[in-house]
């Protein structure tokens, strides 16, 4: 159960609104429960699949990290973004954006999320 406008906040920071195609990886319950899917009316996926608009990956293996946002590559929509977070200082997002653009993203600004995570957000990459 989320407690005031947590679900708002973070939902509003991340740019999810009723209908996106949701996908959450390694997200810990305190972090399902503050973006609270259904309450915002977002579709959550089980696994990635063609057409998602959002991603969210907490990012615990920098291997693993790899390996998803190549997957992802392919699955996004034209306008969809990617969120990589992190807790602390624990990464750096300078290293993390020059990582991400060999992947097909194109990394952004660096965002406070729910008041835990660091956030990197990652724009879908324009087909060439």
């Amino acid at each position: 159960m989320t407690i005031g406008n947590e679900t708002n906040e973070t939902a509003t920071a991340l740019g999810l609104m009723r209908g996106v195609r949701l996908w959450l990886r390694n997200a810990p319950e305190a972090l399902r429960n503050a973006i609270d899917p259904e309450a915002i009316g977002a579709e959550l996926l089980a696994s990635p699949s063609t057409g998602m608009e959002v991603a969210v990956i907490v990012i615990d293996d920098e291997a693993r990290l790899d390996r998803d946002l190549q997957a992802l590559s392919g699955l996004m929509q034209p306008s969809g973004h990617v969120w990589l977070l992190w807790e602390g200082d624990a990464l750096s997002a300078d290293m993390l954006a020059d990582r991400v653009q060999s992947d097909g993203f194109i990394p952004g600004d660096v965002h406070r999320i729910a008041e835990r995570w660091n956030g990197l957000k990652l724009d879908a990459a324009p087909a060439q």
